[in-house]
């Protein structure tokens, strides 16, 4: 599929609210179509902004998943494929493995309010209606017993595939 950037407007088009508008929803096509064949299971049509969420979130990541990283990135966990701080529907997964559709996430202190734990159950539900099923560890867990929250991670992986 060829996508035009630039709209052929007529010289009247050009100027004035018409034009504007115009342009306006030819830009919001075109982005449509983006973002739609972008995401395509992968990003199960994640909203735009949260893609810049991500990013930041990269960049300030907690000791914890920094260690779960380091374990999980290029391949280490039985050749799965993880991205990390990944833009899934409307949230964004601390780890996700899209082959195993297999979220990972890492809560901290900050979870632990009553809000924060039905906020947690809401998404997990959510994910789970998409058919992506989602495990938690806590940071403390992570930092003092990667090898059990490795072990754990692969016989989660290996029950995703015995439902094949």
């Amino acid at each position: 599929m060829v996508v035009h950037l630039t709209p052929t407007l007529s010289p009247s088009e050009r100027h004035g609210r018409a034009g504007l508008r115009r342009g306006r929803k030819v830009a919001s096509e075109i982005l449509n179509m983006m973002t739609d064949s972008h995401n395509d299971n992968l990003h199960s049509h994640a909203i735009g902004k949260l893609y810049e969420y991500g990013r930041d979130l990269r960049k300030n990541k907690t000791d914890a998943e920094d260690l779960l990283w380091r374990n999980l990135r290029n391949r280490k966990l039985e050749g799965l494929k993880f991205r990390r701080q990944h833009p899934l529907h409307k949230f964004i997964a601390d780890f996700y493995c899209h082959e195993k559709k297999l979220v990972i996430e890492v809560d901290g202190e900050v979870h632990d309010s009553r809000d924060a734990k039905e906020n947690n159950e809401g998404r997990t539900y959510e994910l789970k209606e998409l058919g992506i099923v989602v495990i938690r560890f806590r940071n403390e867990g992570v930092l003092k017993n990667m090898s059990m929250v490795l072990k754990k991670i692969r016989e989660i992986v290996k029950e995703i595939d015995d439902k094949k």
